[in-house]
């Protein structure tokens, strides 16, 4: 209440001024401090949303292409699994089918998702008759020794049918041009490939029937035997000669049919073979020899941990993280994540 005194009017107007001084800086204190708290929490939304993005577009391109290194790879891991032989034109092999499935585009103009059969059934046959024809006689000619000229073998013929194919087809990349083959899915900002997808499902697919085939049919059973005891197997009539032509026609079956799929987009080149021969080793390892859940486990490890490493360092890191991956497998469980340890 103001004085008669102007002295005093003064001095009670003074504090008066200094109290809403005090109390709007407070206000403003409290309110910056909010705004403050809100504006990092909202930040940190922000980097968590890009973050997310940025690793979930690799994770699916990792996913959908890991996939088909599973499928790949148990090509290989059934070879091994029931031979104890490797096979290191196992990516040639799947050239070949890449190149089979440009020339039925090219020439008969035949989809790959329909010549994907005959490919598949051409590359049994070929399997089949190259194991009789070339492999068995050094199996049975080393059977009392480790076969240490199927390795030289196989190492010669990689390079045999690289230079082939150099010769016949040249060496410039090649792939099919269909109305798909660029198309795309976007859900919630993310970009699916679709020939990728088909491709990826197809290989679970084909994986679920080739598991049911070897653990349920007679002839996956015998497949097992021989691939477990040899021997006892034998004592129980079943040809393991016959069951590695099997073998070794169901993996490059399956090398044929994934070099088909793989051709909806991707490049078909002669050495285009060895990316995946070294992929799907590492595949193998890291899954376990002969199981098919483990290839594909393993598949989508390696395709997801190449993707997102590309995503934030150079291709050639990426690679190098791949085989950290498999070096530590080695040393941790040598038999695989699915693996069983053999004596």
């Amino acid at each position: 209440m103001l004085c008669e005194d102007p002295r005093s009017n003064r001095s009670t107007v003074l504090e008066l001024a200094e109290l809403v001084d005090v109390t709007i800086k407070a206000h403003f204190a409290h309110w910056k401090k909010r705004l403050g708290a809100a504006a990092a929490i909202a930040t940190l939304k922000f980097r968590r949303q890009v973050m997310l993005s940025q690793l979930a577009q690799p994770m699916i391109s990792g996913i959908l292409m890991g996939g088909v290194y599973g499928f790949i790879a148990f090509g290989l891991s059934l070879i091994f699994g029931i031979m104890r032989i490797v096979n290191f034109a196992h990516g040639e092999f799947l050239m070949i089918g890449m190149y089979l499935s440009v020339i039925f585009w090219s020439i008969f103009h035949i989809d790959p998702f329909i010549s994907v059969f005959v490919i598949g059934l051409i590359m049994f046959g070929c399997g089949y008759g190259f194991q009789r024809i070339f492999i068995n006689p050094i199996l049975r000619r080393e059977k009392q020794r480790e076969p240490i000229s199927i390795l030289l073998f196989t190492a010669g013929l990689m390079l045999f049918l690289q230079n082939i194919a150099l010769l016949i087809m040249g060496g410039d990349p090649m792939s099919i041009s269909s109305s798909y083959s660029s198309l795309m899915i976007n859900v919630k900002n993310l970009v699916i490939s679709v020939p990728r997808l088909i491709v990826f499902a197809l290989s679970v697919v084909f994986s679920g029937v080739l598991y049911a085939f070897i653990s349920r049919s007679d002839t996956g059973r015998a497949m097992r035997a021989v691939s477990q005891d040899r021997q006892a197997a034998k004592l129980m009539g079943i040809n393991e000669y016959q069951m590695f032509a099997l073998a070794m026609a169901i993996g490059l079956a399956i090398v044929g049919v994934a070099g088909t799929m793989l051709s909806t987009f991707f490049y078909v080149y002669p050495t285009i073979g060895a990316v995946f021969t070294l992929r799907s080793f590492v595949i193998v390892v890291l899954g376990g020899i002969g199981s098919i859940p483990g290839a594909l486990l393993g598949g989508v490890i390696v395709g997801v941990v190449e993707s997102v490493s590309a995503q934030f360092m150079p291709s050639a890191y990426a690679e190098v993280m791949i085989f950290i991956i498999f070096i530590f497998i080695l040393l941790v469980k040598p038999a695989g994540l699915f693996g069983l340890e053999r004596e």
